[in-house]
C-alpha cells in the first residue's frame, strides 16, 4: 500500500529519535556512576600503591594467632605445647615482651634453669618498669635458694610499686630464710597485720626445724589475735609429742623451702583466708597470691 509523504517524514524523524536515545543513555550512565561511587571495586595496582597487606601487617597477624594458640594450650596445662607455640610467636615477633616473660615462667616451671634465667634477663632488659616481672624473677631465684638475688628482685618490684603485696610477702620469706627475723616480721606485718605476720614467720621457722622459736611466734600471734584459728591449731599440734618427732624427721630428710625448685612447701596465711589444720608435711612458705580483703 502506498501512503503519501510517509517516507519523507519518517526519514526526517529517525535521526532525531536516534540522537534522543543516545542522549538518554549517556545521561543514565552519568547518573549511574554518580550514584555508585562508593561501590567502586578495588583496582589492582603495582609497586608501593598495592592495597595488599604489607609484610609487617602479616607478621603481626601471624604472631597474634600463634600467641592465641599458645595461651589456649597454656590454660589447658599443655606446657610443652605452649612453650613451643610461644617460641614460634617470639620468633615471628621479637618485640613481644609478654611472650618472653611467660616463657621464662614456663621454663622455670619445667626446671630449665638456663633458659629461664636467659628469658628473665631478656624480659627485664626490654621492660625494666614491670613490677610483676621483677617479682617473678625473684621467685625464680628464691626457688633455687639464691636469697640475696631474690631479695634484690623483690625490692626492685616494691620500688616500682610499693603496694605490691606478693612482692612484700615474698620479701618477708627470703629475709626470714637469711635469719633476718625482725625485718621479715615487718614485711609480713605490712601485708597482713601483726598476728598473721607472727604466724607466717612461725611456719618458716618450723620448716627450718626451729620449733621453740616457732612456738614463741605462735604465742605472739595469738596474743595479737586470739581468734586466729590457724595459729591455735598449729600450736596445739606443736604441743603434741608425735608432732615433735615428725617435725624432727621432716627437717632431717628435706631441704628448706626455696632451695629446690620442685620442693612441695607450706602455706603462708593470708588475711581473711581460712585453711584446714596444718601438719608438718603441709607447712610451706610460698604465698603466690595477694592477700584477700
Amino acid at each position: 500500500m502506498w501512503l503519501p509523504h510517509a517516507g519523507r517524514g519518517a526519514g526526517r524523524a529517525n535521526p532525531l529519535r536516534r540522537q534522543a536515545k543516545r542522549n538518554i543513555l549517556m545521561l543514565m550512565g552519568l547518573l549511574s556512576w554518580a550514584g555508585c561511587a562508593s561501590l567502586q571495586l578495588p583496582v589492582a595496582r603495582r609497586g608501593n600503591d598495592s592495597p595488599v597487606a604489607d609484610s609487617s601487617t602479616l607478621t603481626t597477624r601471624r604472631a597474634k594467632l600463634l600467641l592465641q594458640a599458645a595461651q589456649s594450650s597454656d590454660r589447658q596445662g599443655k606446657i610443652d605445647q605452649a612453650i613451643r607455640l610461644y617460641e614460634q610467636a617470639q620468633a615471628v615477633d621479637a618485640q613481644a615482651d609478654a611472650v618472653t616473660h611467660r616463657l621464662a615462667m614456663l621454663y622455670d616451671q619445667q626446671g630449665d634453669d638456663v633458659r629461664a634465667q636467659d628469658a628473665y634477663e631478656r624480659a627485664v632488659a626490654r621492660n625494666p618498669q614491670d613490677p610483676d616481672l621483677h617479682n617473678d624473677m625473684g621467685m625464680y631465684h628464691r626457688r633455687r635458694g639464691q636469697f640475696k638475688e631474690a631479695e634484690a628482685c623483690f625490692l626492685q618490684a616494691l620500688q616500682l610499686q610499693p603496694t605490691h603485696a606478693r612482692a612484700r610477702n615474698n620479701l618477708g620469706i627470703v629475709l626470714a630464710m637469711q635469719g633476718r627475723l625482725s625485718e621479715s616480721l615487718a614485711a609480713f606485718s605490712q601485708v597482713s597485720g601483726a598476728a598473721v605476720a607472727h604466724y607466717n614467720l612461725s611456719a618458716i621457722l618450723l620448716q627450718q626445724g626451729q620449733t621453740d622459736l616457732a612456738r614463741h611466734h605462735l604465742h605472739r600471734s595469738l596474743q595479737e589475735d586470739p581468734s586466729l584459728v590457724q595459729a591455735a591449731t598449729l600450736l596445739a599440734q606443736l604441743d603434741d609429742p608425735p608432732f615433735e618427732n615428725a617435725a624432727a624427721s621432716e627437717h632431717s630428710s628435706t631441704s628448706l623451702p626455696g632451695t629446690n625448685p620442685h620442693h612441695s612447701t607450706c602455706s603462708i596465711h593470708r588475711s581473711g583466708e581460712s585453711s584446714p589444720p596444718l601438719s608438718p608435711s603441709t607447712v610451706s612458705c610460698q604465698p603466690n597470691r595477694p592477700p584477700r580483703r
